[in-house]
């Protein structure tokens, strides 16, 4: 005999055991942790020395411009205007690296520990899931798991990731100020 309906709390357990089952094992947690640490202060330290390197072409296309322009300035015509155009050059040269520079500064501002968060979000989800609003619990059931069918009153799961659906995970944990 198949029920006409499943309690809400019948569901919300197998979710629950289903997310439990995500959780990796401590000492694989901790090796993946440190892993993305690593390669997070690698990536930093590659865009520092970056951002160093642009700073300092940057001073020297800057010094070469207003050289150019001292000359540009103390000189007759055609120098002046081959002056000038080297002038010119330089500056968009220069616009350039100052474009690099801010996208550089730009993403080592931006959060870029992305795999970690969901890393540790997997972790705890299950003790999260039970607080959220059913309309939160639905969200993170649809961005968890890939295909998900009720058969009789059993949940039939195939479990799979999807970065970008535990990122909106992420940022419904963040709009609640339970992830930080």
């Amino acid at each position: 005999v198949r029920p006409s309906w499943v309690p809400e709390s019948v569901i919300e357990s197998q979710v629950t055991d289903m997310l439990d089952r995500l959780i990796l094992p401590k000492e694989i947690y901790d090796w993946a942790l440190a892993y993305l640490k690593n390669i997070l202060e690698r990536d930093v330290d590659d865009a520092e020395q970056e951002l160093r390197n642009l700073k300092k072409r940057a001073t020297d296309a800057q010094a070469t411009l207003d050289t150019l322009l001292l000359k540009a300035a103390q000189t007759k015509d055609n120098l002046a205007e081959e002056f000038l155009r080297l002038a010119r050059q330089k500056q968009r040269e220069l616009a350039l690296l100052q474009q690099r520079t801010v996208q550089i500064a730009a993403g080592r501002q931006e959060n870029n520990s992305d795999a970690a968060e969901i890393l540790e979000l997997a972790q705890r989800l299950s003790q999260q899931y039970v607080v959220f609003s059913p309309a939160q619990k639905r969200q993170v059931v649809d961005s968890v798991f890939l295909n998900l069918r009720l058969d009789t009153v059993n949940l039939v799961v195939s479990t799979g990731y999807r970065s970008q659906s535990l990122r909106k995970i992420m940022v419904v944990l963040s709009s609640r100020g339970d992830w930080t």
